[in-house]
């Protein structure tokens, strides 16, 4: 054993330049493969994972005024219940932000973020501790742009029939849902509280809180008359289901008056929304795991052949002095697994450190707290399947290697590089018009199908992660524009003040200073048969302008017209040019499907909603007026100084906000950030198998080179000529690998579609590369494999001349 491991370590020494590029290709497809997996795992029902670190809270029940403290006292002991928390004060308020008044909002009174149940994660400062304080959620903090120490003005609720997180089938941005002691009677407004931040959270059971205050801020805020909810929260077992929680609930509020309740959520609600956000994220990062690890196995393949085939003269050598062929194949492969074990071993430790930060906000983005998570099963199979991979491409070469004779052997280490295999195709190369050094190199890298074969396989992966990561990166960008219709729309109003004369509003609007287009709009809800209650929503006024795509049809002209998303067509079976029958108390209005638009609606109404005409709203709701508007502004109007000066227009009867002022979603950035970062990790992989490849190409062409120098070719010529022969091999990779990736961009952001709310994609989606751009991508193959063969070139041409002639 002592001779065959300092054989090894002489031999690993003599090839370190290999073994180096070997360990840093694993290193990458380790590295990348583990990052891309741990957020994957973390990713896969995420919602579990931050559940029960936190000790989450099966049903969070708010309570209005009918209810004493004595009675909410008691539901703790009810039937089932295991653990619970609260009372704290909620109430509805507004924030001021850069985009205008963020309405709606849920304010609580919670004393402590460290109850047994839901606790609370602090991501930055302390917890309140006096009037004047807020811990503001993660979410808002990003939505505001503000941090520890920076003052909030908070503002009594413009809107109180309205709650944070929920958006309406208007399209407006807050919510619909009834607020904390909604139907009291009127009470005498609230004042504002201008609160200092001294904290950061977040709560895995009640992220539609976007602060935590003192209860005397809250009341500030709500009025001296108003009668505040108390929230409280329950664990209750069973609580597997749906059913083992309404079974629950029954008998937590069975000894309360029957309007005791004024909302409930239950944890598995909330699980839902986070798991399917969630969903979106599992394609792409399997792909790029699978990808890195694939890349590596080609470049792997080829160095491992490489060794073999430049060890045959030392094997030869080590037969005549007497290794066994066990000997001369567990030093093979000894050359081959240490670096395979270092590389592999220090890339999951460098996927395992990046990918922390990564899961932590990748966490954030779906609204649950962030968490250092490590998956032994993860590190466990990257590990194994590196070396695995390594052993397979291994074990074969280095089995007939010690096999070998010793005359064999050396016979093979010292003949000319047969190229017999590649005749053909090396006599085409050397016929093709161009200069003699490419004419050279071409023919020699298409004399080896096999080593091509490797390179070309590595070259195409990369060029397919070239084109998936830009090509996902537009498509994504573009959906983003596509659903919020920024640039068609960039500014939406919604009316505060019920009592404001619609018309008077939509005048004001119409005629403000900057207003190029405007339409109002407001909603209603239709029973559809075969689909139950749909939102409606009517436009007064043409809204051809206001950016929904097209996935097929047109935009409706007029009344009796309407146009949905591609869950209505699915779930109802109907096509367009079909009828729909629309009732809403006692009153029916039929429409025609006209168009079927890009519109992912709301998750809570199953991604349906129909839009039409508002003579049609009104046939349904007699007394239905604008509730809301969107507006284009004129060309070289800002969108956040427009809004402003319409909120004052209308002496604050309507809110106004900017979509660009809000800038991109922190988790779509993130999404991005990680489909390009496994991009690169890719491409360096493919750049490590174009590498070994033309080092192996100089190392067996040594004498040869060193004969065309000494007869006048220049260094200049030379890199020429090796790095020629990559470019064939680099041109099919090109051609190969660009469609390939165009095939998983569509698939997978038809698959997300699918996945997130059940649509279609429309074709402009996808056409994000312009023609200039295709080409350019496809010769990326040639940039990758350019690039890896630059290094190895530069050292074939400054090789000297006369230490190989004269070892001949």
């Amino acid at each position: 054993m002592g001779a065959v491991a300092a054989k090894s370590l002489a031999d690993l020494r003599r090839r370190r330049l290999q073994s180096v590029v070997l360990a840093i290709v694993l290193f990458l497809g380790a590295g990348g493969a583990t990052l891309a997996l741990s957020i994957l795992v973390e990713t896969n029902e995420p919602f579990d994972h931050a559940f029960a670190a936190a000790d989450g809270a099966h049903l969070i029940v708010d309570y209005g005024a009918s209810a004493t403290d004595a009675q909410l006292a008691a539901t703790a002991r009810a039937s089932g219940v295991t653990a619970s928390a609260g009372p704290w004060p909620v109430a509805g308020f507004a924030l001021r932000g850069k985009g205008g008044i963020f309405g709606g909002q849920l304010a609580s009174g919670r004393p402590t973020p460290s109850d047994t149940i839901d606790r609370v994660t602090m991501l930055a400062g302390r917890w309140w501790a006096a009037p004047g304080e807020i811990v503001l959620d993660q979410d808002t903090a990003t939505l505001l742009d503000v941090g520890l120490g920076d003052s909030v003005p908070l503002l009594p609720d413009p809107a109180p029939d309205k709650r944070f997180g929920h958006t309406p089938p208007g399209g407006g941005g807050t919510a619909v849902l009834p607020a904390p002691g909604a139907g009291a009677g009127p009470v005498t407004p609230g004042t504002s509280v201008t609160a200092t931040v001294v904290g950061i959270a977040a709560s895995v059971s009640t992220p539609d809180v976007a602060g935590w205050l003192s209860p005397s801020d809250i009341m500030t805020l709500a009025g001296p008359d108003a009668s505040l909810d108390r929230q409280m929260l329950y664990r209750v077992d069973p609580a597997a289901t749906a059913a083992d929680l309404t079974a629950a609930m029954a008998h937590i509020t069975a000894g309360l008056p029957a309007d005791a309740v004024d909302s409930s959520t239950t944890y598995l609600q909330t699980k839902a929304d986070a798991d399917s956000t969630a969903q979106l994220y599992v394609p792409i990062l399997l792909a790029f795991s699978i990808f890195a690890l694939l890349a590596a196995a080609f470049t792997i393949a080829n160095v491992v052949g490489g060794i073999v085939l430049t060890s045959y003269r030392d094997i030869g050598v080590m037969k005549a002095v007497g290794f066994t062929p066990g000997q001369v194949t567990a030093i093979l492969l000894t050359q081959i697994l240490v670096p395979v074990a270092i590389g592999t071993a220090l890339g999951v430790v460098a996927g395992i450190v990046a990918s922390q930060p990564l899961v932590a906000r990748t966490a954030q983005s779906f609204g649950l707290p962030g968490a250092v998570a490590v998956s032994p099963t993860v590190i466990v199979a990257v590990m194994l399947v590196s070396i695995g991979v390594c052993l397979l491409a291994a074990i074969g070469p280095a089995i007939d290697a010690g096999r070998l004779s010793a005359i064999g052997a050396i016979s093979r280490g010292t003949a000319p590089s047969r190229r017999s295999d590649g005749g053909r195709l090396r006599r085409l190369g050397l016929r093709l018009p161009i200069s003699v050094p490419a004419r050279l190199g071409v023919a020699a890298g298409v004399a080896h199908p096999v080593r091509a074969a490797m390179t070309l396989g590595a070259l195409v992966v990369g060029v397919a992660a070239v084109t998936f990561a830009v090509g996902m990166n537009l498509s994504l960008l573009r959906v983003e524009d596509q659903l919020d219709r920024t640039a068609a729309s960039p500014v939406r109003v919604e009316l505060n003040d019920p009592s404001a004369d619609q018309r008077t509003i939509a005048a004001t609007i119409a005629a403000a200073p900057g207003t190029g287009r405007s339409v109002g709009l407001a909603g209603t809800t239709a029973d559809v048969r075969g689909l139950g209650p749909v939102p409606f929503v009517g436009y007064d006024g043409d809204a051809s302008w206001i950016g929904y795509d097209l996935i097929a049809g047109r935009w409706f002209a007029g009344q009796g017209e309407v146009v949905a998303p591609t869950a209505v067509f699915t779930q109802t079976g109907l096509h367009l040019g079909d009828s729909l029958e629309l009732s809403s108390g006692g009153r029916t209005v039929t429409v025609t499907l006209v168009g079927e638009i890009f519109d992912t609606a709301d998750r809570e109404t199953d991604h349906l909603v129909l839009r039409g005409a508002f003579a049609d709203l009104t046939i349904l709701d007699p007394g239905a007026g604008p509730t809301s508007w969107e507006v284009q502004p004129t060309s070289g109007t800002n969108p956040l100084t427009y809004a402003d000066a319409l909120e004052q227009a209308t002496d604050r009867a309507v809110s106004a906000h900017a979509l660009d002022a809000e800038g991109i979603d922190e988790g779509f950035v993130l999404f991005l950030s990680v489909i390009t970062f496994m991009g690169i990790v890719l491409v360096a992989i493919s750049l490590g198998g174009v590498f070994d490849t033309v080092l192996l190409e100089t190392k067996q062409r040594t004498r040869e080179m060193a004969v065309l120098k000494a007869l006048g070719m220049s260094p200049r010529q030379v890199i020429v000529m090796v790095v020629a022969s990559v470019l064939p091999v680099a041109l099919v990779a090109g051609l190969i690998g660009v469609p390939l990736g165009l095939v998983f961009q569509h698939a997978t952001i038809g698959y997300m579609g699918q996945v997130d709310a059940g649509t279609r994609i429309p074709e402009r989606t996808f056409d994000v590369f312009a023609p200039a751009v295709v080409v350019g991508l496809a010769l990326s193959g040639l940039a990758i494999a350019a690039a890896g063969a630059y290094l190895p070139a530069l050292r074939a041409a400054r090789a000297r001349i006369a230490p190989v002639l004269q070892a001949e």
